[in-house]
C-alpha cells in the first residue's frame, strides 16, 4: 500500500508540471509614457517614438504621424505635468498655504472684533448689566427719595389735614410731579441700550439736579409741619393795649407809675 501511494505521487507530479504556465509581464509603453506625463516622472517619453534618424526618416512612421501630425500641439507644447517641480500642484499647494495664513488672520480679526463688540454690547446693556447704577447711583437715588418720603409720611401721620392741603397746593403738585418725572428718567436711562459713559453722564446730571430739589421739597414740607404745630388763632392771647394816650414824657411816667401801683 505504501509503495502504491509513492508511485501515485510520482506519477501525479509530472502531470502538474505539464499544466504549469510561465507568465510574462506585458507592458504598454504608450500607456506608461502617458502615465508618466500625468504625474511627475517624465514628460517626453513619447511612445511610439516620433523621432527621426540622422537622415530625417521617421524611426516609427506610426509614432511620427501620431505625435508630430495628429497631436503636434500637445507633443510640441509645454510640460503640463501637475506634480512636477514648480508645477500646478505645488503652485496650488503654496496658494492654499498662503490662503490658510490669510484665513487665519481673518479668523483672528473676526474673533477680536467679536470680543470687542461683545464687550461694547455688555457695557451698553442696561438692567442688571448696568454696573455703575448697581454700585453707586442706585443707593444715591434711593437715599434721596427715601429721605423726602420720610418727610411726607411724617406730615401725613401727624397732620393729615395739612398734608392734604399741601398735596392740593400748586407747589405741592409741582414737587410731586417733579419727583415722578425724575424717577421715570432714572428708570429709562437704567434700561436704555446706550454707551456706559453717556449713561453715567446722565446719572450725574439727574443727581446734581435732584439733590438741591429734594432739600427744597423737604424745607417746604417742614414749613407745613411748623404751621400745623401752631395753636389756632382763637387760642392766641392778645397783648394788652397800652393806656398811655399822652405823648409827653411826664404823663408817660405818671401812667407807668399808676399802672405799677395798681398792679
Amino acid at each position: 500500500m505504501v509503495r502504491f501511494s509513492f508511485i501515485f505521487v510520482v506519477l501525479l507530479f509530472p502531470c502538474n508540471s505539464l499544466f504549469a504556465q510561465t507568465v510574462t509581464p506585458v507592458q504598454d509603453k504608450a500607456n506608461n509614457g502617458q502615465l508618466k506625463r500625468m504625474v511627475f516622472n517624465q514628460w517626453d517619453d513619447w511612445q511610439p517614438t516620433p523621432e527621426t534618424n540622422w537622415l530625417g526618416i521617421p524611426k516609427d512612421p506610426v509614432g511620427w504621424a501620431y505625435w508630430r501630425v495628429l497631436h503636434h500641439a500637445y507633443w510640441n507644447g509645454e510640460d503640463k505635468r501637475p506634480w512636477k517641480t514648480g508645477g500646478q500642484f505645488q503652485q496650488n499647494y503654496l496658494s492654499l498655504l498662503a490662503q490658510k495664513n490669510l484665513d487665519q488672520k481673518m479668523v483672528d480679526t473676526t474673533n477680536a472684533m467679536m470680543e470687542t463688540n461683545l464687550a461694547t454690547a455688555l457695557s451698553m446693556n442696561g438692567g442688571v448689566a448696568d454696573i455703575p447704577y448697581q454700585l453707586y447711583f442706585k443707593s444715591k437715588f434711593d437715599d434721596l427719595y427715601q429721605d423726602v418720603m420720610t418727610y411726607f409720611q411724617a406730615l401725613q401721620t401727624k397732620y393729615p389735614a395739612s398734608f392734604n392741603q399741601m398735596m392740593n397746593s400748586q407747589n405741592g403738585k409741582k414737587y410731586v410731579e417733579f419727583l415722578d418725572v425724575e424717577k421715570d428718567r432714572i428708570e429709562t436711562i437704567h434700561e436704555l441700550f446706550v454707551d456706559r459713559g453717556s449713561r453715567m453722564v446722565n446719572y450725574f446730571k439727574i443727581l446734581s439736579k435732584l439733590q438741591p430739589a429734594c432739600e427744597e421739597i423737604k424745607n417746604y414740607v417742614h414749613s407745613y409741619m411748623l404751621l400745623a404745630a401752631l395753636p389756632p388763632p382763637e387760642k392766641i392771647q392778645q397783648p394788652k393795649r397800652s393806656t398811655i394816650t399822652d405823648s409827653t414824657d411826664a404823663k408817660i411816667v405818671r401812667e407807668l407809675l399808676n399802672n405799677w401801683k395798681t398792679n
